[in-house]
This record gives C-alpha cells, sequence and structure tokens, in this order.
C-alpha cells in the first residue's frame, strides 16, 4: 500500500498549480509567466537564471526550465518550448474529412499528459481557442502533436495524420538550491 502522505514532486507541484489555473490569466497573460510562476512557486529554479537572463524576461529566448529530456519521455508537469513549431492535423472519417492547423512560434507550456507517440494534452496561455481569432490570456486545456508523420487510429474509427514543423524542447524542472 502506497504512503499517502508522500510529498509531492516537483513536477506534480508544477501540475498542480497549472491545473488550478484553468480558465485564469496567470501573470500577464503571456505564455511564460504561466510557467515561470507554476515553476517557481513550486519551488523550481527560475527560467531566466538557468537560460542566464538577467533583469525582465524577454519574447525571444531560448529559455530553459530545468534539465532537458526526450520529448517522447516527457512527463506531466515537465515544461515545453517551441520555437517556429506548427502542425497540420487531418482527420479522417467515413463521411469525409476534417483538417485543423495550429501555430506556435515562440512559445512556452506545461505537459498535463503524454498520450504517446508525439501526442500530448498541454496547459498554457496566450494562444488562440480553436475557431477564434482573437489570443486568449486564460490557461486553457489542449492537445498537440509534436511527431512529424505520426497516424492515430481513433476509436470512433476516424484517422489523424499529423505534419509538423519546427523544434519542441521538453524540460523536467529542477528544484532551487
Amino acid at each position: 500500500m502506497g504512503d499517502i502522505d508522500a510529498p509531492l514532486t516537483l513536477n506534480q507541484k508544477v501540475l498542480e498549480f497549472a491545473r488550478a489555473k484553468l480558465g485564469q490569466q496567470v501573470g500577464t497573460g503571456e505564455c511564460w509567466d504561466l510557467a515561470e510562476d507554476a515553476v517557481t512557486q513550486s519551488g523550481g529554479e527560475s527560467s531566466k537564471t538557468l537560460t542566464g537572463v538577467t533583469g525582465k524576461a524577454f519574447k525571444s529566448a531560448d529559455y530553459k526550465w530545468g534539465t532537458e529530456v526526450k520529448l517522447d519521455t516527457a512527463q506531466p508537469g515537465d515544461v515545453l518550448q517551441f520555437k517556429g513549431h506548427s502542425f497540420d492535423e487531418k482527420t479522417t472519417q467515413s463521411n469525409g474529412w476534417t483538417s485543423e492547423s495550429q501555430t506556435r512560434g515562440h512559445h512556452t507550456a506545461i505537459v498535463e499528459k503524454n498520450l504517446g507517440d508525439g501526442r500530448l494534452i498541454i496547459l498554457e496561455q496566450h494562444v488562440r481557442p480553436a475557431g477564434s481569432k482573437q489570443v486568449s490570456k486564460k490557461v486553457q486545456r489542449r492537445e498537440i502533436f509534436v511527431k512529424d508523420g505520426a497516424i492515430f487510429n481513433e476509436p470512433d474509427g476516424s484517422t489523424i495524420t499529423v505534419k509538423t514543423k519546427g523544434v519542441v524542447t521538453a524540460y523536467r524542472p529542477q528544484a532551487s538550491d
């Protein structure tokens, strides 16, 4: 039987923080604010320290969020740093097909769940909700694809084919000293 009083890991704390903020704006509403607050308020090292940024954070930084891990081993609470990432998703059904595209040029998000084969559920802010032209500064949950050429056979009989571009780096937050 497991110890019900075992302390939460840093990743669990990061994830718990982000989930508690669903539908709310964290900081100024930038994507970086959610990850930075989740990590630092959970006892992790600031991305500014790990990246070597002094003063105010800047939008073009390739932030580090801890120890880099392989994307296919990303765990809940890990932080993703996107650079020029986009994916096109084509869903084929018995009555035709639909297509969706998502773009994250320079972006940061938190892994909620790794579904395998490059399919992730993430928590993020400062993105356009599906079907909207307005950017939302509130934390939301989204499914994304990070593996080019992945094909998923869905339980409803549909098939999703994915085409991706850009780079997504996964980081395991590290405790501050």
